[in-house]
């Protein structure tokens, strides 16, 4: 059989928003909210999209982006011990999910979801699949270079043809250069002063561009420049695409190791993973 679709999750932006979706769930005095939630979305997306395939790409740190930036995502505020052990834990239920399914779940040392993803996209994309990635990240606007990408943002579904209506003109290299100047979620600043709006005009209308803007792009030449190679994606393009697994599960197993979290599975669960074998 020819796989035509693949759906790709990122891991931790799937966990977080679970645990924060479904805050304070638990069984037995165990925080269950996020494999509950992470199971409600995984699901619900493979119902709702249908791929033949499922990837799960997830970060593995310290990151490599640091050797070259060493303030890379350090503007994140620390979480609270609580949350530590709820995301640790949860992230340990999740994995025992997907690895229960035989649904393959990447990382690579140094790298990050988006990365993978990228290489991801960039192997199965030449071989004509349409590729949907369930993220919320805006550092993936750059895969729009390929022709069947589709973002699944929370519950909208965002595409190619939705991108370049509103940024018309943006190549994946522009949008690199557009966050590079205005910063980006991962602790790369930017320029101060600068924001996406004005980016976007920097490159596009170069002459209305106010000579106090050229100026502090001027100035900030080689911190733009370290700030693309930082924002690319992937960070290293070395890295082999993995094999994707087809999943592989007793439905029996996996409904008696849910119980165990406190999770029914649910018939349209058991209809999502069904469809993969």
């Amino acid at each position: 059989m020819t796989r035509e679709k693949l759906l790709i999750f990122d891991f931790n932006n799937l966990l977080h928003r679970s645990i924060h979706a479904y805050a304070g769930l638990s069984h037995e005095g165990v925080p269950t909210s996020g494999i509950f939630g992470f199971i409600v979305i995984f699901c619900h997306q493979i119902n709702l999209h249908r791929p033949d395939k499922v990837l799960v790409c997830t970060d593995s740190p310290p990151y490599s982006r640091k050797d070259l930036f060493p303030e890379y995502k350090e503007d994140r505020k620390p979480l609270e011990e609580d949350m530590k052990i709820i995301l640790k834990m949860n992230g340990g239920f999740c994995e025992d999910f997907l690895d229960l399914l035989g649904v393959t779940l990447w990382k690579e040392e140094g790298q990050e979801a988006d990365d993978l993803i990228a290489i991801a996209a960039d192997e199965h994309s030449s071989e004509g699949k349409e590729i949907v990635i369930v993220s919320n990240d805006d550092d993936l606007f750059t895969l729009f270079k390929y022709p069947r990408i589709t973002l699944q943002r929370g519950k909208n579904t965002y595409t190619r043809e939705m991108y370049l209506a509103e940024y018309p003109n943006m190549s994946a290299k522009k949008w690199v250069e557009v966050q590079a100047m205005a910063g980006s979620h991962n602790g790369v600043p930017g320029v101060k002063g600068i924001g996406v709006k004005t980016a976007i005009k920097i490159l596009d209308h170069p002459d209305k561009i106010t000579d106090n803007i050229k100026q502090k792009v001027a100035d900030n030449k080689d911190r733009i420049e370290l700030f693309k190679k930082i924002i690319k994606l992937p960070y290293d393009p070395s890295i082999e695409p993995c094999e994707i697994t087809t999943a592989d599960f007793d439905l029996r197993d996996v409904i008696n190791k849910v119980a165990e979290w406190g999770i029914t599975f649910q018939n349209n669960f058991s209809e999502a993973i069904e469809s993969l074998k």
